[in-house]
């Protein structure tokens, strides 16, 4: 399962080095589908602003079509696959016979996207425009029994608070690839940055 995975991350970052991201929309579709917008050279992943190409690559934004792992490889991804779950050895979470590369992205695909203009609870409202470090805390909606991470829903707490602590790691993210593209991806995938010499 390493190997298959290693090969597809390796296209994810080939495709980063060649800066073209792979979901092309116009910058209203592309803020509600988690797309790039090729004109304004501008991403979105759960309604958040990515200027960086190479960043928004990285993220994995939507998954892989991913059939499910057969009997040689991780037993940890058979399991995980079946289960929407996620393994940490191979970093790769599954949901909905997709592959994420990023724990961020797979957190976000077990969650409910939903318009926040549409969102009657103010607290709510207030969760899913939240963007800047650090969060509000506590954002959990004890009325509505949910949380949002920007245009996603949780009903499960547990996720919610993983999905919002990588949301923070996206925000970081962001503000990162101003000094350094590389750096940023790092944050999600580990590494050194040769450039700036920085883990």
């Amino acid at each position: 399962m390493r190997y298959i995975v290693s090969g597809l991350l390796s296209l994810t970052f080939a495709a980063v080095a060649a800066g073209h991201p792979r979901a092309d929309f116009t910058c209203g579709m592309a803020s509600t589908n988690n797309g790039w917008c090729d004109v304004c050279r501008v991403g979105y992943l759960a309604t958040v602003e990515i200027r960086s190409a190479k960043l928004f690559e990285a993220l994995d934004a939507n998954g892989h079509e991913f059939p499910e792992p057969g009997t040689t490889g991780c037993a940890v991804c058979r399991e995980a696959w079946t289960a929407n779950g996620y393994c940490h050895d191979c970093r790769i979470g599954f949901a909905d016979g997709h592959g994420y590369f990023t724990k961020l992205t797979y957190l976000l695909a077990k969650g409910e996207v939903r318009d926040p203009a549409k969102l009657t609870c103010g607290p709510c409202a207030k969760a899913a425009a939240d963007t800047t470090l650090p969060l509000d805390d506590p954002a959990w909606c004890d009325a509505c029994v949910q949380g949002m991470v920007g245009n996603v829903v949780f009903r499960d707490k547990k996720d919610y608070a993983a999905a919002r602590k990588q949301f923070e790691l996206l925000l970081r993210a962001i503000k990162e690839s101003d000094r350094c593209e590389m750096c940023s991806m790092l944050l999600f995938y580990g590494g050194v940055c040769r450039a700036c010499n920085i883990t």
